[in-house]
């Protein structure tokens, strides 16, 4: 005689479903990206973009080169250096890169730092998670406080705002190798010292030096 009660179906059966399951899901979720480019647009609370820059990004390396191409930062974090250049007077600066500004620029957020989650919220394209960063150090007797935006599939931050609505944000992501000699010191460039100031007062003619090594 028909039996109508539905049969369970044995656990090693059910155990099979469930892996098979998780293996589908893995398979569509879309791949993390390890190198890419994209462009760096920094956006007023109106939303009007103050500065727009070019980025590439492998691994340990990043190149920030501003449109113009009049200025190129490239940040060595398996070097402990950041180099400046100016392309146009030949001339670069070889900074320390320490850790709180590798992790500021790529996470969004350093040790000692209080992070607290919002939410998820979609940003050009990638499923992010929207968190508040609250820094330790205080301005005018209060803490400075920013929102940031992260994706499990970026190795950098797609999205932050400061306190006052000025954005910075990521566009156009290709998830493309960029070229391995766009993070090396381009030959014929020479080194004018190991700060800001002195490059900025190179770039403004205030300053030549003595001679020293070219690259």
């Amino acid at each position: 005689m028909y039996d109508p009660t539905p049969k369970r179906l044995p656990a090693a059966v059910l155990a099979l479903l469930v892996l098979l399951a998780l293996v589908i899901s893995a398979a569509a979720a879309p791949a993390a990206l390890t190198s890419f480019t994209a462009r760096k647009v920094v956006l007023d609370s109106s939303g009007k973009v103050l500065t727009e820059e070019k980025i590439a990004m492998a691994g340990e390396k990043i190149r920030a080169e501003s449109l113009r191409g009049d200025m190129v930062m490239i940040f060595r974090h398996d070097l402990g250096l950041l180099w400046v250049l100016a392309p146009e007077k030949k001339i670069y600066v070889a900074i320390p890169l320490d850790q709180r500004t590798w992790d500021r620029e790529t996470r969004g957020a350093t040790e000692g730092e209080r992070i607290r989650v919002l939410g998820r919220e979609k940003v050009n394209g990638f499923s992010c998670t929207r968190k508040e960063v609250t820094g330790t150090r205080t301005a005018m007797g209060r803490a400075a406080g920013r929102t940031i935006w992260s994706s499990d599939r970026l190795p950098m931050i797609l999205r932050s705002r400061t306190g006052q609505g000025v954005t910075t944000e990521l566009r156009d992501i290709r998830g493309t190798e960029p070229a391995k000699d766009m993070f090396e010191l381009p030959r014929g460039y020479r080194k004018v010292g190991d700060n800001m100031g002195l490059f900025l007062m190179y770039m403004r003619g205030a300053a030549t030096g003595p001679p020293t090594p070219i690259h």
